[in-house]
């Protein structure tokens, strides 16, 4: 089975709540998590030339590294995990969102999801798609 392996060197960005104009009624996406998803896909466009979506069932394993924080003491840091917010369920989004429409057609077609978040220098998104078929991506 291929896979698809993609290193994201930027900060993990969690999704954000869409925000509302109240004059209009309209939503938009924050600043923060459109720059975020923007990153992404940038960094997906630009490691395949012409990237044709993938078809079929999708197996996703997505790895957050986030910076860690300067008050975690110094005996603590070999064995710390980030367990404060944003939620892990946030993270995925921005990349379900993010991929969707270019990696594949829709974030229907992951099926099987695994995802971690961990304190890891530099800061970066790992992201792998694999299909499910077994036909080559």
């Amino acid at each position: 089975m291929t896979a698809l392996r993609l290193v994201v060197p930027f900060e993990p960005v969690a999704k954000g709540r869409p925000r509302f104009v109240k004059a209009t009624g309209r939503a938009y996406t924050p600043p923060k998590t459109a720059v975020g998803e923007w990153q992404i896909r940038q960094a997906f466009l630009t490691m395949l030339d012409a990237p044709e979506p993938l078809v079929g069932p999708l197996r996703m394993t997505l790895r957050c590294f986030v910076r860690m924080p300067a008050s975690i003491p110094q005996y603590k840091r070999a064995t710390a995990r980030p367990i404060a917010r944003p939620d892990i369920d946030q993270y995925v989004k921005t990349v379900l969102d993010a991929l969707n429409g270019h990696a594949y057609p829709d974030d229907s077609a992951i099926v099987e999801l695994n995802a971690c978040k961990e304190y890891g220098v530099p800061p970066r998104w790992e992201i792998t798609l694999e299909r499910l078929d077994g036909a080559m991506l």
